[in-house]
């Protein structure tokens, strides 16, 4: 629970030392980039959550596999396409929603990039709270709490490097979304080899 929050003071921390208004730039796009997760990533993990807990009880390998793809598969089509429609329409829902007052072009242009760049990970970002839900089924937090750990030192570096390169607050977005997807390929990777074991 910590890592996330550690990782946004680091990004907020960075994106207050740049150009004027860099942080409410960034603070706009990941508002908005966190939208779907709250809506269908958590949603989906919390109601699945007991019946994989019940499965593992029971271990009923089967039952597990079969809630959880079938699961995984819901929120993964729902995300991937809005991903993609976010990316592709990134501009045209920051003007939508910010064109006004001191928000001018400028401002709505790298709003639009750090849009555009935290919708490359949303899909992954809104995956990973049902592939954490499997680890507490199988009763284990110390896997997904040192891949959270080792994923929140990778996004603290990687910010630091984008930010460097691009010279640009929409590096923090890319490492944001870089080490989302990082984070569910390694929990997803522990997780069949905690399958392959219990059951």
């Amino acid at each position: 629970v910590a890592a996330p929050q550690i990782n946004l003071m680091v990004a907020t921390s960075l994106a207050s030392l740049m150009t004027a208004g860099s942080l409410a730039i960034f603070n706009f796009a990941n508002n908005f980039a966190q939208f779907p997760m709250g809506l269908i990533g958590i949603p989906f993990a919390a109601a699945v959550f007991p019946a994989l807990a019940k499965s593992f009880a029971s271990l009923d390998k089967e039952v597990f596999i079969k809630d959880f793809f079938a699961t995984f598969r819901k929120i993964a089509y729902l995300t991937v396409p809005l991903s993609l429609l976010i990316f592709i329409f990134r501009t045209q829902i920051i003007e939508i929603i910010f064109k006004t007052g001191k928000f001018n072009q400028g401002a709505i242009e790298i709003t639009a990039v750090c849009l555009g760049f935290f919708a490359l990970g949303i899909w992954a970002n809104s995956l990973i709270p049902l592939v954490l839900r499997a680890f507490f089924a199988f009763q284990d937090t110390k896997t997904p709490t040192i891949i959270a750990i080792s994923a929140m030192v990778l996004n603290i570096g990687l910010s630091f490097i984008f930010v460097r390169l691009m010279n640009s607050v929409a590096g923090l977005p890319l490492a944001f979304s870089i080490d989302s997807i990082l984070q569910l390929l390694l929990l997803m990777f522990f997780l069949n080899q905690k399958i392959k074991k219990y059951f």
